[in-house]
């Protein structure tokens, strides 16, 4: 270490390193001379300052292992220096080092340093080493920046910008991107030469070379870092400063004024498509920004870029921008035309969305409306391509791209329906985009008025479907599954035949629809014949002819999948025909014309083609298809009114048909509907139909998982599968239900609700993610019983209460009073039938029906036997266990039971003492914990307190004397000081919610002297009980947890004070607690208090409580606000509300003294103004519930004190110039003003506040 400063300086300035031999380096010895507080030396950091730059300058390109950039010490006590010099908050131009800083960094330049810093950095940039390495030097250069920057030239700047941009590049902005410790430095440093080079950028004289220096050499680097994304705010600031370097460089207005006058490829073209054939995935990434920023500098400089010459003569600059955008448009899309892949498509479509966002095509460019045709039309090609390869991630960007030139315009798109509806016709899984693209042209149609138009070639499109499917039956799958016949689309498209078909198209449509249709039922008889033909003659000319002919030209199969997908559409379309917009000879003609080919076409190839079903079902499919579409027009255009068919022959041949077991299923559900329609029309019997379906359903069984995903066509063909079932029972529930109710016989009523009985239980079990997205059996059943149209039907309604009956019969034999009194004598009990399954599912089913459908008579059985089966399953677990199941069993009886005594008002029956003693005390302990079960139990209890409290005050006193003499004599009860299990806390509750019931709505003059002695027989017995256990809480011992599982005995101690005063009982000592459990409760951790929310709203009840005892009662009023807020700053939301409840149900019961005590306490608080402004904020809240809440006779009282509170709000400054201080004095304004309306003109004086 050297001694003196002429040593350090003659030992820096050596030739060698270290200076002498096997001596410390020099850096060590400037470490140690700057660390050295006692070395005197003038101006000691601007030399060991300039010896460190100097160094790094000189040695910058030396090997990794001599390089002073490489060894972390240089930048240590560079950093150490320029921290002493500089300090974080000082200003750096005005810091007095800045007056020897500048001339040494114009002596040793600062920018070479820089970028041999960052391109060292570079190599292995994620080491641990290396990281913290850059982290010091960003931080010194950070310092040094503003000095030096200044004096750097345009091309220093743009290395710095370069080395900066390499780096990022390869460290990939992870420092930025990931939170890394580093981050901030990064940060700090990019922000500052951003703005430095661009501030030098746009007063650079040569800006043209500027952009090909940056182009050529550090372009690719740039676009990695634009390619990155982030979401937090600071790194969108960074990576944004990054882009606008970049498109402050390439995008400045002389160069794109250059390229513009010129109309040639500029160099940024070039570059890019040398990219291209790089890096393509970043390109693509950052061609949309950078022509959405493109747009916006052509926009904001188009006075500057684009002039008024002779050949621009009636073009104003903007249609001039728009027309320059679309050339870069198409240079970008030239780009893209080198490969093709759903990345490229991605981007593709990108750049068409900004087009059609910022309305780039002019009318007059044609130019680039060819550029946008020849993408629509290799779009359509691509698109092709990628339905025969079945990418289907594919065809939907392709989807969404043509959607956006049609949305660009609709002319971009040449013979968009004939070339793209047979494809969408046939993509089973892009409802996402073809939805939308469907909805593009539809609407399209709609402002043109050609809806007419639209629909015929959805029908064409059908016929030239491609032939890509294996066979017919996958294409009517996957047709079926399509956009084009999803009931979204379908639903646009009836209400847009509707709505904007003209009058005059509504014949030439109707009759276009009926020759398609009856052209495809031609073919597909045509076909059917030589068919048949062909089978009848010898087997090598039949073999020989079929080879000759495609399968699509011959297939009647085929046929008959283009008929019903023709079906479909025109009988969405049929029976949306406006014919209230036509004249009445024109409506009468177009009727004829849809009856008259139902009758001669429909009608016949129905019968033929059901008479073909029942010849032989296992070689028709293609007729059994023509059935299903002729029985699903016929239901369409009956139901419309547009046909009659009183054909009584049909009904027979459906019924005959439905007896075959291998017809399609999709078929069987057509039969039902068209079935079940005639049994509503009177020309058939419904009961057979039913019977099929109640057939279907029991041989599943109940316990079948079976779902549907409500797609007919997807109906399983498999005998093993269930879901045609769930497919006749939705049909028949959500269709059909009035017809079952007046129709079909009592005994098919009660077989449907016995299923209903036993799928039901199903639907209350956690359902798989399949069931919750399809329907079933017990989802139907559930959705049918909450609707209110099937409990007003007599008939059903009778089958489910007489099945009810039937199941909870046994019942009645269980007398429950008789085994309540043996349990609670301890004697030996038989035990009752055992039948808690079956009486789930119906007390189960009674939850979903409304109370007041069920007769009072069957209501009042229902309620005993929900009691008896409540005591059997109590008496079964006896001394065990209360498992899970019998838990929920419990959970839906008590439920049924609180339900109809809440309906009735009161509670009648035999065994009110007994059983609410059962209930506090039950015989089973619980495993499961559960909230559900506690609260319907306390609610069941709470309602036979008050039935018995309600009839002490008629003289009939012996239930509620008997539930008090249980309370006195309850082992519960004594065990409350000691322990806190379930029961325990279930019995103290109780006794909660009874004195909560006396005090809340009796009077103590309404009872009985006999009654009132029990009464003060039970809170002596209680108080002495819990004041031991209060007394143990607020002594020095109490452990934190004691304190902590204390809630329920404050809660009942708070509860025996309000039950004190409503007994006027006196001469009891009451002790104070308040003051020391708060004192306990404030002293906890505030994880601690946090936990433990319940524990202030109690300690302030108890406080508030503790004022009627006449003890210190002024100091009592002053404890009160101060736990409060006290209280508030240790708790949430929760538990400050539940203050305020504690605070608005005291406030009644004060006296009007008290009240106003509390108020001058108030605002005595407000005014000295020696409180935290957050507690003033609870202290102005407080008083906006006291005011709101203010006792009767309190008027002046109240008046005066919002007075002196608005005065105090407008004249102290505090309260206006703290925002939260002033909302809170605002909301206080206003909350008492919209509650007293007569209230404002008195205040107006208030300097109008």
């Amino acid at each position: 270490m050297a001694d003196s400063a002429l040593e350090l300086i003659r030992a820096l300035k050596a030739s060698s390193d270290p200076p002498s031999l096997n001596g410390p380096s020099k850096i060590q010895l400037a470490q140690d001379g700057w660390n050295n507080a006692s070395l005197y030396m003038p101006n000691k950091a601007e030399t060991v300052l300039e010896w460190l730059l100097t160094r790094l300058l000189k040695d910058k390109n030396k090997d990794v292992s001599t390089n002073p950039m490489a060894d972390v010490r240089y930048w240590k006590l560079l950093n150490d220096i320029l921290t002493s010099a500089f300090p974080p908050s000082s200003n750096t131009f005005s810091n007095p080092a800045r007056i020897w800083m500048v001339p040494l960094l114009n002596r040793v330049p600062l920018a070479p340093m820089i970028v041999a810093f960052l391109n060292l950095c570079a190599t292995n940039p994620e080491s641990a080493d290396r990281l913290h390495l850059t982290s010091l030097g960003l931080r010194s250069f950070s310092i040094l920046w503003p000095l030096a920057a200044p004096k750097f030239t345009q091309d220093a700047l743009l290395d710095c910008v370069g080395a900066l941009l390499e780096y990022l590049s390869v460290l990939s902005c992870k420092p930025l991107l990931e939170g890394d410790e580093h981050r901030t430095a990064l940060a700090n440093f990019v922000l500052s030469i951003s703005s430095s080079y661009r501030e030098s950028l746009g007063n650079a004289a040569h800006k043209k070379k500027i952009c090909s220096s940056f182009m050529q050499h550090h372009l690719r680097h740039w676009l990695t870092c634009v390619s990155l994304q982030s979401g937090d705010l600071q790194d969108d600031e960074v990576l944004s400063s990054i882009y606008d370097i970049g498109v402050d460089t390439i995008f400045n207005v002389d160069v794109l004024r250059v390229a513009y006058e010129q109309q040639a490829q500029t160099s940024l073209d070039s570059s890019l498509a040398g990219l291209m054939s790089q890096v393509p995935s970043i390109v693509l990434i950052c061609l949309p920004r950078l022509f959405k920023s493109y747009i916006d500098i052509s926009k904001k400089h188009r006075s500057a870029l684009f002039g008024q010459g002779s050949k621009n003569i009636g073009i104003t600059a903007a249609e001039q921008a728009r027309a320059a955008s679309m050339r870069f448009f198409a240079t970008c899309d030239g780009l893209l035309r080198s490969t093709t892949n759903e990345e490229v498509w991605r981007t593709r479509l990108a750049l068409l969305t900004i087009v059609d966002q910022e309305d780039l095509l002019s009318v007059s460019d044609d130019m680039s409306a060819d550029v946008l045709r020849q993408i629509g039309e290799l779009s359509i090609d691509s698109l092709s391509d990628a339905f025969q390869a079945g990418q289907s991630e594919m065809i939907c960007v392709l989807l969404d791209t043509l959607s956006a030139l049609s949305h660009i315009d609709y002319d971009l798109v040449p013979g968009a329906l004939s070339r793209i509806l047979p494809i969408i016709s046939l993509v089973p899984n892009a409802m996402q985009s073809a939805i939308p693209y469907l909805g593009q042209l539809l609407s399209y149609h709609i402002k043109t008025r050609t809806v007419d138009t639209f629909t015929q070639a959805i029908l064409t499109s059908f016929t030239k479907l491609p032939a890509t499917t294996p066979t017919p039956q996958n294409t009517y799958q996957n047709a079926s599954s399509s956009a084009v016949l999803n009931h979204r689309f379908l639903d646009q498209l009836s209400k847009a035949v509707h709505g904007f078909l003209t009058p005059g198209q509504v014949p030439d449509l109707t009759q276009s629809i009926l020759r398609q249709l009856q052209s495809s039922l031609e073919d597909f008889e045509e076909r059917a014949s030589r068919t048949s033909k062909n089978d009848e003659g010898p087997r090598k000319k039949r073999k020989r002819e079929r080879q000759s002919l495609s399968a699509s030209d011959t297939d009647p199969d085929h046929a008959a999948v283009v008929f019903a997908l023709m079906t479909s559409v025109a009988a969405v379309a049929l029976t949306a025909l406006p014919f209230n917009t036509v004249l009445e000879e024109v409506q009468q003609s177009v009727r004829s014309e849809i009856q008259e080919f139902y009758s001669k076409s429909v009608r016949g190839k129905l019968k033929k083609a059901l008479k073909a079903c029942l010849n032989d079902t296992s070689n028709v499919w293609g007729w059994q298809l023509v059935a299903i579409s002729a029985l699903r027009l016929r239901y369409y255009l009956i139901n419309s009114s547009l046909v009659a068919d009183n054909d009584t022959k049909t009904p027979s041949k459906l019924l005959s048909l439905l007896k075959l077991d291998d017809i399609l299923p999709e078929l069987r559900v057509e039969i039902y509907r068209t079935l079940l329609h005639e049994a509503n029309v009177g020309r058939f019997a419904a009961t057979t139909v039913f019977e099929d379906i109640l057939q279907a359903i029991e041989k599943i069984g109940p316990t079948n998982k079976a779902a549907w995903t409500g797609e007919l066509h997807r109906l399983s063909v498999d005998e093993r599968s269930s879901d045609i079932s769930v497919a006749g029972l939705h049909l028949l529930l959500d269709r059909w239900l009035p017809t079952l109710d007046t129709l079909v016989t009592p005994d098919q009523l009660k077989r449907l609700a016995e299923l209903m009985l036993a799928v039901l239980p199903q639907e209350s079990g956690s359902p798989s993610r399949r069931s919750q997205d399809a329907l079933s059996l017990s989802s139907l059943f559930a959705k049918t019983l909450r609707n209110a149209q099937f409990w007003e039907m007599q008939n059903f309604r009778s089958a489910i209460v007489s099945l009810i009956n039937e199941h909870t019969a046994s019942m009645d034999n269980v007398q429950v009073q008789d085994i309540l009194q043996q349990l609670l004598s301890g004697q030996q009990f038989g035990k009752g039938p055992n039948e808690e399954g079956s009486l789930q599912a119906v007390y189960d089913l009674l939850l979903y029906a409304p109370t007041e459908f069920l007769p009072r008579s069957v209501r009042t059985d229902l309620l005993k036997r929900a009691l008896a089966a409540d005591v059997t399953i109590g008496i079964s677990v006896k001394g065990r266990d209360l498992q899970p199941e019998q838990q929920q069993r419990l959970i839906t009886l008590r439920e049924f039971m609180r339900r109809v005594f809440f309906h009735v008002g009161t509670v009648e029956h035999s065994a009110i003492q007994e059983y609410v003693i059962y209930l506090m005390d039950p015989p089973f302990s619980l495993t499961d914990d559960s909230s559900t079960f506690k609260h319907i139990t306390l609610d069941l209890i709470e309602m036979h307190f008050r039935s018995l409290l309600s009839s002490a005050e008629k003289d009939k006193h012996a239930g509620i004397a008997k539930i008090l003499e249980s309370f006195i004599h309850s082992a519960a009860i004594n065990a409350a000081s000691n322990q806190s299990s379930s029961i325990s806390s279930l019995r103290e509750q109780s006794l909660v919610l009874l004195i909560d019931s006396i005090v809340d709505g009796y009077k103590l003059a309404n009872f009985q002297e006999e009654v009132i002695q029990s009464l003060r027989n039970l809170w002596e017995h209680v108080f002495s009980l819990i004041l031991s256990r209060m007394s143990a809480l607020v002594s020095q011992e109490t452990k934190e947890t004691d304190l902590l599982s204390a809630g329920p005995v404050l809660n009942l101690w708070c509860r025996l004070l309000i039950f004190r005063r409503w007994l006027t009982i006196e001469g009891f000592s009451i002790p104070m607690f308040g003051q020391e459990l708060a004192r306990k409760f404030l002293s906890l951790k505030s994880d601690a208090a946090q936990d433990s929310s319940a524990l202030p709203h109690s300690i302030l009840a108890i406080a508030l409580e503790e004022l009627h005892t006449g003890k210190q009662h002024g100091e009592q009023l002053q404890f009160v606000v101060a736990i409060y807020l006290a209280f508030c700053v240790r708790s949430n939301s929760i538990c400050r509300k539940d203050l305020d409840d504690c605070i608005i149900s005291a406030c009644k019961k004060l006296t009007v003294q008290d009240f106003s005590g509390v108020l001058n306490l108030v605002i005595d608080g407000l005014t000295k103004q020696g409180l935290e402004k957050t507690s003033l904020g609870d202290l102005i809240h407080l008083s906006g519930v006291l005011v709101h809440n203010a006792p009767e006779g309190t008027l002046k009282v109240t008046q005066e004190y919002v007075t002196r509170s608005l005065s105090l709000f407008v004249n102290v400054p505090l309260y206006t110039e703290n925002t939260e201080l002033a909302n809170c004095a605002l909301n206080f304004v206003a909350k008492y003003f919209n509650d007293r309306r007569y209230g404002r003109r008195k205040s107006l004086w208030l300097g109008h506040y």
